[in-house]
């Protein structure tokens, strides 16, 4: 006999740590450990050329003030001269500090900054750019730029350790100089209206320490009437991250310590029951919790003398 239940987690596509780089535009010693995110997927326009003709990658740190990032930008043929830099060559980088997922349109602490290549003033929609600061150098395959966001004018508040935000990075490629671009690329997002949807943009988690959740460890407790406890912690320690349903089956003689007969209470819980500490945040689901049978034996099955 077993216990059964169904776990569904909210999923990251990845974790941002803490550091504080200088705002240069450079890739300064803190940027090395940064797993840099791709920005390749073409989501409107022409086809691209190659890699050379419009691509990048991005990285992403966090303080307690501010949420940095260090954009690099490969293209060979860079504009500005529209006016408008989401028709020239221009990075536009997405935060939804609540990871609200919603849209289409960005309200709330959903907010898009648009930065264009040589360009010193931030466009975008529902920004907030009280403090806000970048630095662009050109490079031998393009530009890069490093950008400074404070939590206040994201979301007013500090960091939110411990907890998902909404990001994408996007950037629009003008090849010829005319007042429209030609193509525009992204890392999570797949079409261009995407950039008023933040159910489209890709999960950060705001690490604590640097360190991950994966430590975050789903347990099931039983209690009898004795008052005696028996424990037992799913396998996978990043089940609690899972985006689809989970199925959790634990054989009932896992819980040794205690009278099946009489048990008084269960719980479900995340982390180390043994020394809970206060400061993280998420959400898990949980459903379909029952006891199954084992197979019942066919008369087939039973072996002959």
């Amino acid at each position: 006999m077993g216990l059964t239940l169904h776990v569904q987690g909210l999923a990251r596509d990845f974790e941002i740590h803490a550091g504080t780089p200088v705002i240069d535009g450079e890739v300064d010693a803190i940027w090395a450990d940064v797993t840099p995110l791709p920005v390749s997927t073409n989501i409107d326009g022409a086809d691209l050329s190659g890699p050379a003709d419009a691509s990048g990658q991005f990285r992403v740190l966090y303080d307690a003030e501010n949420l940095y990032a260090l954009v690099d930008v490969n293209d060979e043929a860079l504009y500005n001269d529209s006016g408008s830099s989401y028709l020239d060559d221009s990075v536009e980088f997405y935060v939804d500090g609540d990871n609200t997922k919603a849209g289409p349109g960005l309200t709330g602490n959903a907010r898009q900054y648009t930065f264009g290549w040589t360009t010193d003033d931030v466009q975008g929609t529902n920004t907030n750019l009280t403090g806000v600061e970048h630095a662009q150098v050109d490079t031998a395959t393009g530009w890069r730029i490093e950008i400074k966001l404070p939590w206040q004018s994201l979301m007013g508040t500090a960091a939110p350790v411990g907890q998902r935000i909404g990001i994408d990075c996007f950037y629009n490629d003008d090849d010829d100089g005319a007042d429209t671009r030609e193509s525009q690329i992204a890392w999570h997002s797949l079409i261009g209206n995407d950039w008023q949807t933040a159910a489209s943009w890709g999960t950060a988690l705001v690490a604590e320490g640097g360190a991950a959740d994966g430590a975050n460890l789903l347990y099931v407790a039983l209690q009898d009437s004795l008052n005696r406890t028996s424990v037992v912690t799913h396998p996978d320690p990043n089940v609690v991250q899972s985006s689809g349903w989970v199925a959790w089956t634990i054989s009932l003689a896992e819980f040794a310590d205690v009278d099946l007969a009489s048990i008084a209470r269960m719980s479900i819980g995340v982390g180390d029951r043994n020394d809970p500490k206060p400061g993280d945040a998420g959400v898990i689901f949980i459903d379909d919790v029952y006891l199954s049978l084992p197979p019942a034996v066919e008369p087939n099955d039973v072996a002959g003398p």
